[in-house]
């Protein structure tokens, strides 16, 4: 049987509705399955009993992307730039996360996903990049369009998984987000940065498959084979 991957879910609540709705772009499920994979969404609102019983059987864990994480989960005051933070979400990620560290389970971590994984591991994160100073390259491009166009370019560290499986040095790659790893969590090796520094991709070397991406690959997967080769080798590491 191919590995089965769970992917976590954000939620929203439309503003004409008083039920709230799991949510998930269609790209997460797609490039999984183009890695070769069995895609299963993991639900919000489930106990942790069966959350521990929908992890044991999965071969692999991806956080996805959304909102913001509470900054109480890394001792800082909130910035009044955050938004859709969904403190339900924050523990039932951080608690998968740390399960499949603990039991080097494959942990591909993308977007907001990288910065749980930091935090996860006693990291912390900067909660708005222009109030930071970083204003010399636009990371938090929000319109549909921007999915899947390519904004800037990272620079890969030599003698990484990351760069074993891109192959390459330096790439191109969307952006949207306005947050990033300041403090980096313990056991992680910073794998690439922006032109102005942000870091972009994260791994535990001595780990099965942790590796965390601060753009979208899932958004890539059908025009860049390097994209496509990233969640190959994140479901072939959980078979």
């Amino acid at each position: 049987m191919p590995p089965l991957i769970g992917i976590t879910l954000a939620m929203r609540r439309p503003a004409a509705s008083l039920s709230r709705f799991w949510q998930l772009r269609h790209y997460y499920t797609q490039a999984v399955e183009a890695g070769g994979g069995i895609p299963m969404l993991i639900p919000l609102g489930i106990g942790p009993e069966t959350l521990r019983t929908l992890y044991d059987r999965l071969d692999g864990v991806m956080i996805s992307g959304g909102g913001d994480m509470a900054s109480e989960h890394y001792g800082e005051s909130p910035s009044p730039h955050l938004y859709h933070v969904n403190r339900e979400r924050d523990r039932q990620e951080l608690q998968l996360t740390r399960w499949a560290v603990e039991d080097d389970k494959a942990l591909l971590c993308i977007c907001r996903g990288h910065q749980v994984l930091n935090v996860a591991l006693g990291g912390s994160l900067i909660q708005h990049l222009p109030q930071a100073g970083y204003t010399t390259i636009r990371h938090d491009h929000r319109t549909e369009e921007w999915f899947e166009r390519l904004c800037h370019p990272i620079r890969i560290e030599r003698d990484t998984r990351l760069a074993d499986i891109l192959g390459q040095a330096e790439i191109q790659v969307n952006s949207l987000h306005h947050q990033a790893i300041k403090e980096v969590g313990s056991g992680l090796r910073v794998t690439a940065h922006a032109p102005d520094g942000v870091i972009e991709a994260v791994e535990m070397p001595n780990k099965r498959f942790v590796l965390g991406v601060q753009w979208h690959p899932e958004a890539l997967v059908r025009r860049m084979s390097e994209m496509r080769s990233l969640f190959q080798a994140f479901v072939a590491a959980s078979g």
